[in-house]
């Protein structure tokens, strides 16, 4: 008989209180659930001297503080010892917390039916119902339970199982607490836990098996440092990224040196693409270095760091007709070549290029052409590598090479179109530019700041100045802000 009929006894257990005196209450041996089927088993003793007609299985509600009984079924066999139920089986009224998923008190009681008298009812015994949670961050499994409540004195231990699909299952602890941590989990794999009670003679009370999947996102398995643009003394830089990573968030690392102190420039949140293109914006004047790394999902440090990426640095010194280019060794990448390109005029041309060790170049810059400035840049790419597609591209520095002047010291104003203007010549346009041209009485009879602009030979009335000899002064500052003064003498010819 199920289901209703526990109102009925619940009605009869009361009027016969008296009689129940004459039967003893049966004692549980344990309520186990059957980690993989969750079948549940209650097993207990009786004396079988004591003349019953069968038992009464019976679960309490704890939320009413295990006062009120109800019957799960009941078993007129005065020889079973077992009981064992699904508990989707069940339809009763109230219906049963499930034994699978959470600690539900059960007792049993005998009974004889005529004249009707129900025994005692045993001491409650409580499930084990177990719990799993992972700490993604940590790599930690914890494990909990709500204790095994029956056996008093007589609990020996908890045995923590794994369950496997095709062996038997394992014994992964045993403890004296209700709670356990696994470290250093697997991650992104599944596992099976029940837990067992053990009581001091062996007998084992088990819980339903829970299942756990140690879920972490999977981090970059790469991050690369693609390319990097030094301009205007800001680095542009480029990273690819792993698009099946489920990692999402990068910090841009940035250091004065190329192994140590790399502190954070900037922080990206949710990036699906597969690059990361940003810009330093500090200004720098030296060689920098780039780190690009993956932002550990708890907020706990870094799961996967880019190669360095060397901005590299150029510097120039004149020296007379050379130009003397220097960088730092670039760091990243197993080995580098260095190309270096010249810009005249706009025309920018590759001038050589060095291999891996070499940071310096002399460029020989007697005979260029002289009408701009000279810029240089360097570039680095991967040695040996067919169609390279990394690059780091330093600084541009331009140069305006000195001012060297010739002052002629005679010219023939007769309007030949030979010789006819007097005006000193420049190898480069210098900064500023002055220039006097005075009579032999000291009175000044030309005056120009413009470089271009000659003396044609007249006075400032706009007539033709005598043959003769006359001063000049011409002043000048060059490309470096060095200023040089020259003074002398010209004859004005008139063939």
């Amino acid at each position: 008989m199920k289901g209703g009929f526990w109102m009925w006894l619940t009605m009869l257990w009361t009027c016969m209180a008296v009689s129940a005196q004459t039967i003893p209450a049966p004692e549980i041996e344990a309520v186990s659930v059957d980690p993989s089927t969750g079948e549940v088993t209650i097993s207990w003793k009786f004396d079988s001297t004591v003349p019953v007609d069968g038992f009464i299985v019976l679960w309490l509600n704890p939320q009413d503080g295990n006062t009120t009984n109800y019957g799960i079924d009941t078993l007129v066999n005065s020889a079973v010892r077992s009981y064992r139920f699904q508990p989707e089986t069940l339809h009763l009224s109230p219906e049963m917390p499930n034994p699978r998923y959470q600690t539900v008190p059960f007792t049993v009681a005998a009974f004889r039916n005529s004249p009707w008298t129900a025994g005692l009812r045993s001491q409650e015994h409580y499930n084990v119902c177990l719990a799993l949670q992972f700490d993604s961050c940590k790599s930690e499994l914890h494990f909990n339970w709500r204790p095994y409540k029956g056996w008093d004195a007589n609990l020996k231990q908890y045995r923590v199982m794994e369950a496997h699909t095709t062996s038997a299952p394992t014994l992964v602890a045993t403890v004296q607490d209700t709670s356990f941590t696994f470290s250093n989990m697997p991650v992104n794999q599944s596992f099976t836990y029940f837990v067992e009670a053990e009581r001091n003679d062996g007998l084992l009370a088990s819980s339903f098996q829970k299942s756990v999947y140690t879920r972490t996102p999977v981090p970059p398995a790469f991050i690369a440092a693609n390319e990097l643009h030094y301009n205007d003394n800001m680095s542009e830089i480029m990273f690819s990224l792993d698009i099946a990573s489920q990692t999402h968030d990068y910090v841009l690392l940035g250091s004065n040196y190329p192994n140590t102190d790399f502190i954070s420039i900037d922080t990206f949140v949710n990036i699906t693409e597969n690059a990361i293109i940003t810009a330093d914006v500090k200004s720098r004047n030296k060689t920098y270095y780039y780190r690009l790394a993956a932002l550990h999902f708890c907020g706990t440090g870094y799961t996967t760091v880019s190669k360095t990426m060397t901005a590299l640095w150029l510097a120039i010194a004149h020296n007379e007709q050379m130009n003397d280019l220097s960088w730092d060794t670039f760091v990243g990448w197993d080995s580098v070549e260095y190309q270096i390109y010249r810009t005249i005029a706009q025309q920018e041309r590759r001038i050589a290029t060095l291999s891996d060790g070499e940071t310096a170049y002399h460029d020989d810059v007697a005979g260029l052409p002289t009408n701009g400035d000279i810029c240089y840049h360097i570039v680095a790419v991967p040695a040996n590598v067919a169609g390279y597609t990394r690059q780091s591209v330093s600084n541009t520095v331009c140069l305006q090479p000195e001012s060297d002047i010739f002052i002629p010291d005679a010219f023939t104003p007769n309007g030949d179109g030979m010789n006819d203007i007097y005006r000193p010549s420049f190898s480069y346009a210098p900064q500023e530019f002055l220039m006097f041209i005075f009579d032999r009485n000291g009175a000044k009879v030309f005056e120009t700041k413009t470089p271009s602009d000659g003396w044609d030979g007249r006075l400032r009335n706009g007539k033709p100045a005598n043959e003769g000899v006359y001063g000049f002064y011409v002043r000048y500052k060059t490309a470096k802000g060095v200023t040089f003064e020259n003074k002398g003498t010209i004859t004005l010819i008139k063939p």
